[in-house]
């Protein structure tokens, strides 16, 4: 897929030891807010991006595996930056704002393998104007569908979506690593989730939370990161409502999604340096996020 205009992206990914990581790259910064829903999040220099911080933009954003243990990639994104003389002036030396988050994705491939600054800046070097999807990047350990446990669970990935709201380009990119089931909302039907242990077909993730059969806690092996990205000229209030309906999107197809065992966030970012009010244009790209959200949830683990 073809990025927007002043967005890079770079995977990097060890296929056999399931682990990887996806950085994106704002060559001239980026407004950006996040909103966590989920009950276990992993992240590093997110709170800069609450209202009332000093930092207006960011340089890049990190999505990696490995847990909390994978944060520390982040590292080697400042590096790079560094190097091309990007980051937040202090007047001694630039600092690279980069915040980052992780999935927990150590229940599969080599659990003491984890990807650290070098694979980062690796994944810096590979950036360019297009990104893949499905087992690439962070969605290489990524799964859903855990509420028996790993052994019945299928494989997750990263997606990414696309629409024009009038001129205005408006993306989203998903890592979908669910205790949930990915579910297609328009059929019903269970595109990835619970393997059924005694035949075909997958189970249902939310009948199976609720209906007693788990005594145990569930898996802590979770976690959905998503981008949304626009170069309209979107308020800090309206790319916080975008934030809430990529969210919707990710309720509508991730069932459960939003639970004590997942770190479900949404970054929410606009490159164009306007603010704008604007009530009706700010709906309409709510309304087109949802629904990006959604396919990009799909094509993850297409």
């Amino acid at each position: 897929m073809k990025l927007i205009s002043g967005l890079r992206a770079g995977h990097w990914d060890d296929p056999e030891k399931k682990r990887g990581l996806t950085v994106f790259l704002f060559e001239e910064g980026a407004r950006c807010l996040r909103l966590v829903l989920g009950g276990a999040p992993a992240t590093r220099e997110t709170d800069l991006l609450e209202e009332g911080k000093l930092i207006r933009k960011i340089d890049a954003l990190l999505f990696t595996g490995g847990s909390a243990f994978g944060l520390g990639a982040a590292q080697g994104v400042m590096e790079y930056l560094e190097r091309e003389g990007k980051g937040f002036e202090t007047g001694v030396r630039k600092v690279p704002i980069v915040p980052a988050a992780a999935i927990f994705d150590l229940g599969v491939g080599e659990a003491d393998f984890i990807p650290g600054p070098g694979e980062a800046y690796t994944a810096c070097e590979r950036a360019s104007e297009a990104i893949e999807l499905g087992r690439k990047g962070v969605g290489a350990g990524a799964t859903v569908g855990k509420v028996l446990g790993m052994k019945y669970c299928s494989p997750g990935g990263f997606g990414a979506a696309e629409v024009l709201v009038d001129r205005y380009r408006v993306q989203v990119f998903i890592a979908v690593n669910a205790l949930g089931n990915v579910v297609d909302p328009s059929s019903g039907e269970i595109m990835r989730g619970v393997v059924n242990p005694e035949g075909e077909g997958y189970l249902d993730a939310e009948a199976l939370a609720t209906g007693g059969r788990i005594k145990k806690a569930f898996p802590e092996s979770n976690t959905t990161l998503a981008l949304f990205v626009t170069d309209a000229p979107l308020s800090r209030g309206g790319l916080e409502r975008v934030a809430v309906a990529v969210h919707d999107g990710i309720a509508r197809c991730i069932r459960p999604s939003h639970t004590p065992f997942d770190g479900d966030i949404v970054f929410s970012c606009s490159l164009n340096e306007n603010e704008v009010q604007d009530d009706y244009l700010i709906m309409r790209t709510s309304i087109v996020a949802s629904r990006l959200t959604v396919e990009a949830v799909l094509k993850a683990v297409e």
